[in-house]
């Protein structure tokens, strides 16, 4: 199942790529909210499944912000036990010392930061 996040409000394709990043930041700090939203949808899909089918772990995936998403969930929900980022965005080099115990797969693409000293923390951690 793949929640709404943004309930029906998404960053219009015909906008994208913004002419100023600052205007995506301001859609996704306002619609996509890790503690105002995002994480009570991912846990209301976690939940479901939970009760409705009888799981009790996860994989998840995130693109590009989505991979915020990924990183949040892998932290801070036990029931996700593996995860990929694919071209990410929105990661900080301080997050990999942070918790990620996890396989995690990291798929890049030749527009994404450099994530070696990402990768590097994440392997010499697990």
């Amino acid at each position: 199942a793949i929640p709404d996040f943004f309930r029906g409000e998404p960053y219009k394709v015909e906008d994208f790529p913004p002419k100023e990043r600052s205007e995506l930041i301001k859609m996704l700090t306002k619609k996509g909210s890790w503690k105002r939203t995002v994480k009570a949808d991912l846990l209301a899909v976690v939940n479901h499944y939970r009760e409705k089918e009888n799981i009790s772990c996860f994989g998840i995936y995130g693109m590009g912000w989505g991979a915020r998403v990924t990183r949040n969930a892998l932290v801070e929900f036990p029931e996700f036990k593996v995860a990929a980022f694919i071209h990410p965005s929105f990661w900080k080099i301080e997050d990999a010392f942070q918790m990620i115990q996890k396989p995690l797969l990291l798929v890049v693409s030749q527009d994404e930061d450099d994530m070696i000293p990402y990768y590097n923390v994440l392997k010499d951690r697990l």
